[in-house]
């Protein structure tokens, strides 16, 4: 029986010098993390706070190559890895990131190289954070870019309304309008058709999403024909009502105008 009783008491021996060992490996996170002070943007060895795409496009893609120069501080803790990240214009998508080792220096530079499409133009973020060896990061540093690219404006060829449209004895007319469209830079570089009236400055858009069966009544996407449904109430009064339309890219380029009147009759 002692030594059944011995037995157990140098097992419970062993298993709390284990568990003390095993409380010794765990190292909890503190102190005060790593920042980023500071954050240039350099291309060519010049401070640059916006881009032309126009020269670097190949088969409609640039390939970016640029330096950043970081401030940072580690008062505590020393920074392990430092990341930077390229932000869309609305700063909640991430389109390219890159890392480096940290150091224990005030400054560090970083070579990030990503590709934009010829559309990806207007103002993005490049984000820089630094980490510790508890994944733990102080303030990060942000800075603007612009990337813009020699632009032509887009061409409004056409625009296909009825002349005369008749107001109905009850419930609703159902027409189309479709105004073609061209651009040097591609149809997609086409942002929307705009109709303005004349007499009061409303407007509406014709879209070219494809979509048949929903509010526009666009037959097919990206075939540079933008298309509006529209309803006409048999309360509507009968006038002739006079159409602005005209094209906008992405580049806020705006295209020439087609006026258009429709004569609406009972």
């Amino acid at each position: 029986m002692k030594k059944i009783l011995l037995f157990f008491a140098l097992a419970s021996v062993a298993s709390f010098l284990a568990s003390c060992g095993d409380k010794k490996s765990i190292i909890e996170p503190g102190g005060t993390p790593p920042s980023i002070t500071s954050l240039s943007v350099q291309r060519n060895s010049l401070s640059i706070d916006s881009l032309n795409l126009s020269p670097l496009l190949v088969n409609g893609k640039a390939t970016v190559s640029l330096t950043l120069q970081a401030g940072l501080q580690s008062p505590e803790n020393p920074a392990t890895s430092v990341s930077a990240f390229l932000l869309s214009p609305t700063g909640e998508t991430e389109l390219a990131t890159t890392s480096v080792a940290g150091s224990s220096a005030s400054s560090l530079t970083i070579p990030f190289t990503f590709t934009l499409d010829q559309n990806n133009i207007g103002d993005y973020t490049i984000a820089v954070v630094a980490q510790d060896d508890f994944g733990q990061s102080g303030s990060n540093a942000r800075k603007k870019i612009r990337f813009f690219r020699f632009n032509t404006p887009p061409v409004l060829q056409s625009v296909s309304a009825p002349d005369t449209v008749l107001i109905p004895a009850a419930g609703d007319f159902v027409f189309k309008i479709t105004a073609s469209t061209t651009d040097a830079e591609g149809v997609n570089d086409i942002t929307n058709v705009v109709a303005t009236r004349q007499d009061n400055a409303s407007t509406f858009s014709l879209l070219d999403n494809g979509d048949a069966a929903g509010l526009s009544g666009d037959l097919v996407a990206g075939d540079g024909i933008f298309t509006a449904t529209l309803q006409v109430p048999f309360s509507n009064t009968p006038a002739t009502r006079v159409f602005d339309y005209q094209a906008t890219d992405r580049s806020g380029a705006k295209s020439n105008l087609i006026t258009k009147s429709i004569v609406f009759i009972k």
